[in-house]
């Protein structure tokens, strides 16, 4: 989880992050949808919720593949 943060600030932010600062970007940057499954990351979850995770994945991929120079992500600055 948190390591798909580090890619999310990496492609978004243009920010190379340890884990915990990725985590700490995301909880301030990402749709309110997705920061409790990020929370949960951040303070060790071992257990986790398959929709959440789902809707975090679709979400995260999306974001990758549509982050091109000049176009916009639904939910990002």
């Amino acid at each position: 989880m948190l390591t798909v943060c580090q890619g999310l600030a990496a492609l978004i932010g243009g920010s190379e992050l340890d884990v915990a600062a990725a985590g700490a970007w995301a909880l301030e940057r990402l749709p309110a949808e997705h920061r409790p499954v990020v929370a949960a990351a951040v303070d060790g979850a071992t257990e986790w919720d398959p929709e959440a995770l789902r809707r975090f994945r679709t979400f995260a991929v999306g974001a990758a593949v549509r982050r091109r120079p000049g176009r916009k992500v639904a939910g990002l600055p």
